[in-house]
């Protein structure tokens, strides 16, 4: 009989619960934002072409230096800094300029290597053919050509 009440009180206690949960009213409200896309930024960099200061770089004589220079341009979209290196080789069938023991020597000039977009620089340098040269580099050639390094600025120390 005990068991019976309790669990009438049990059944009357859900009952009311149920009852005056169903009649509760809370206030709610919801929104969003606007939808935005989100994107990487680019680091390009572009490299002209090699302009000399005179038109004949194919005949230097012992002591000779040719001046040259070339553009170096930002087309990407975030700040970089680059480094540019020197890479020479040699002309098959022929002695290297760039080479043995008085090899022309490329000299590249003091630069500012940090670029923002749509930024560009002019990079100066030489080409010196030493005035020891003997007659091994009579008739001589080499290739020159200058590889340009440019990583990001953010979050990153520029080096040369």
């Amino acid at each position: 009989m005990k068991s019976r009440i309790l669990v009438s009180m049990l059944v009357i206690a859900l009952a009311a619960a149920l009852v005056g949960g169903a009649t509760m009213s809370i206030f709610i409200a919801d929104d969003e934002t606007d939808e935005r896309t989100y994107a990487a930024g680019t680091v390009i960099i572009e490299a002209g072409d090699q302009i000399f200061e005179i038109e004949d770089i194919e005949n230097m004589a012992p002591g000779d230096t040719i001046y040259g220079s070339f553009d170096v341009a930002n087309t990407g979209t975030l700040p970089l800094w680059f480094t540019v290196t020197a890479e020479t080789s040699g002309v098959d069938g022929f002695y290297n300029l760039f080479d043995g023991n008085f090899p022309a020597v490329v000299k590249i000039d003091e630069y500012n290597n940090i670029l923002e977009p749509g930024k560009g620089t002019t990079i100066s340098f030489s080409v010196r053919l030493p005035i020891d040269a003997d007659n091994e580099y009579q008739g001589a050639k080499g290739n020159l050509k200058f590889k340009i390094h440019a990583e990001q600025l953010a979050h990153n120390t520029p080096t040369q």
